[in-house]
């Protein structure tokens, strides 16, 4: 593909976005819910997957809050309250 001044543009393949997509995620009830590719919805406990795929964000956060409530991940370098 050539553009406007003549020189090649480095195109992706069809039907693939430009670069490497990071999966988006959110904390609902304690358990971690990310977006993969499809998209796809995924609920995690930790590293384990619980249920199944979801096809939209609303069922795998409601599947996410029907669970038993977990302690929310705490940040890896707290501020102390002193």
């Amino acid at each position: 593909m050539r553009g406007d001044n003549g020189r090649s543009i480095a195109c992706a393949p069809k039907g693939q976005g430009m670069g490497w997509k990071t999966p988006k995620f959110e904390y609902v009830n304690g358990y971690k819910v990310v977006e993969t590719d499809g998209p796809t919805f995924k609920v995690y406990d930790g590293s384990d997957q619980v249920g199944e795929d979801f096809p939209y964000p609303g069922e795998a956060a409601a599947y996410a809050r029907s669970l038993p409530a977990r302690d929310v991940p705490t940040a890896r370098n707290p501020v102390s309250g002193s």
